[in-house]
Parts: C-alpha cells; structure tokens; sequence
C-alpha cells in the first residue's frame, strides 16, 4: 500500500533512504557541471525550461 502525501496541492509518495541518496548525488552532479562549465543558474534554468527557483531545489534536493 501507497501512502500519499500532499505538498502544497501536489500529490508526493515517501522517497526510501536509498531514492534519497541517488536524488541527492544527482543535485551535486547537476551542479558541479554547472560550475564546472561556469554557466549561471539562470542560464541553465532557461536552457532547462524551469525557474530558477527550481533548478536551485533540485540541485539542493528540497524540491524531490
């Protein structure tokens, strides 16, 4: 059985210790490439189609 959680009107599942540190490496992926590359968050957020505000909670994992 799934339970579902409500964030803000949005429809969320718990994420499982292991999920949490794969979605984590990946936000320290996203944004070592970024600096890596030195290109801005807004640049990579428009090129992403998302807000900035966005690309900043999935490099920081708050948002998944």
């Amino acid at each position: 059985m799934t339970t579902i959680l409500y964030n803000m009107g949005k429809k969320t599942t718990p994420q499982t210790p292991k999920l949490s540190a794969i979605l984590k490496g990946l936000g320290e992926n996203i944004r070592l490439a970024r600096l890596r590359r030195k290109l801005s968050s807004m640049m990579v957020s428009e090129r992403a189609g998302m807000t900035r505000m966005t690309l900043r909670s999935i490099e920081k994992v708050s948002l998944l």
